[in-house]
């Protein structure tokens, strides 16, 4: 009962909320004094004792601020750099003036190896209900952008195992 009286005071998380806990992702649908119910995203009802709550580390993600995305694309080894500058320049442009997403855009020639180069290009997502949508919308134009610049994806670089 001292675990229910615990999420009551400090509200770790409510209702609706989306978290992470004890190895399962869902949402909060009842908090109860001994227990409280998660639905995961396999539509799963979780019922996890609320003294095993106190005890454990909470990943509330309905909290967050915005939802980074790590986009990594592997470009011929062969591209001209200034192709591939050119590139990283409109990437940058058309994922900043992308409506939901935040304006510290990076977009860059992160490595290279023999036969590919990487770009890298990260940014966060503010809207959360739409995250899918933007992520596929920002992929859209990034390969819009490499098929006008000529830049022809490839297989990345595998760096060999000491």
């Amino acid at each position: 009962m001292f675990g229910g009286f615990n999420i009551f005071m400090n509200k770790p998380f409510q209702i609706d909320d989306i978290v992470s806990l004890k190895g399962y992702e869902g949402t909060i649908e009842e908090v109860g004094i001994r227990t409280t119910v998660m639905r995961t995203w396999d539509d799963t009802k979780v019922i996890i004792p609320n003294s095993e709550i106190s005890n454990s580390t909470l990943e509330n993600i309905s909290a967050r601020r915005g939802r980074r995305v790590v986009l990594s694309i592997a470009v011929d080894g062969g591209t001209k750099w200034d192709m591939l500058e050119k590139a990283t320049k409109e990437i940058k442009k058309i994922v900043e003036e992308t409506p939901g997403v935040r304006n510290d855009v990076r977009a860059d020639i992160f490595d290279y190896g023999e036969c590919s180069i990487s770009l890298r290009v990260v940014y966060w997502v503010d809207d959360e209900d739409n995250y899918f949508d933007i992520r596929h919308r920002v992929n859209v134009e990034i390969k819009k952008v490499l098929d006008s610049s000529k830049v022809k994806l490839t297989q990345p670089h595998i760096k060999a195992k000491d």
